[in-house]
């Protein structure tokens, strides 16, 4: 099985579940909210910005950015990374890209948000999985595991063997 077809999966399934999630928000929360315990509790909210809010008012631009930014997640992702990075990567990209359904999709380009956390701002399903892929790939390159080695990634004829050409004069493995 091809080395992106997993990740792919599980970035699908992770719009899925988000825009999944985001109807349903839409519906059962449009009168009221719902407390589940402590400080959590189900608000349904709409962003226009991206994080906290940031760039209200910024639609098409705002767009476009996300557009180019999945673009080269996905190059990167497929040729530069290892397979467990390639995971916590496709949580991230599938976050970003039911976000970007929502501001393209839905009414005024907003995001469906509707989970609140005390006084942490209002987010989704999305939300959740590109902060715990962006944390995963974070973990994985402070312990150094985030990139293929070196090697790996050299074009064809690159591999450094060529430079390894003796005089004879270094001593040999017996």
């Amino acid at each position: 099985m091809h080395g992106a077809f997993k990740p792919a999966i599980l970035a699908l399934l992770t719009v899925a579940a988000d825009q999944l999630s985001k109807n349903w928000a839409l519906h059962a929360l449009a009168r009221r909210d719902i407390h589940i315990a402590g400080p959590i509790s189900l608000q349904l909210a709409y962003n226009t910005g991206f994080a906290f809010s940031l760039g209200t008012g910024l639609g098409g631009v705002l767009i476009l950015i996300i557009a180019l930014v999945l673009v080269c997640m996905s190059y990167v992702f497929r040729h530069h990374l290892r397979s467990s990075a390639r995971f916590a990567a496709a949580l991230v990209f599938g976050g970003a890209l039911g976000n970007l359904s929502d501001r393209i999709f839905r009414r005024g380009g907003a995001v469906v948000d509707f989970i609140k956390v005390g006084v942490w701002p209002v987010f989704n399903v999305a939300d959740s999985c590109i902060v715990i892929g962006v944390i995963w790939i974070a973990v994985l390159y402070i312990r150094g595991e985030n990139a293929k080695s070196r090697q790996a990634t050299k074009p064809c004829g690159e591999s450094g063997l060529e430079n390894s050409v003796t005089d004879g004069s270094e001593s040999k493995p017996s």
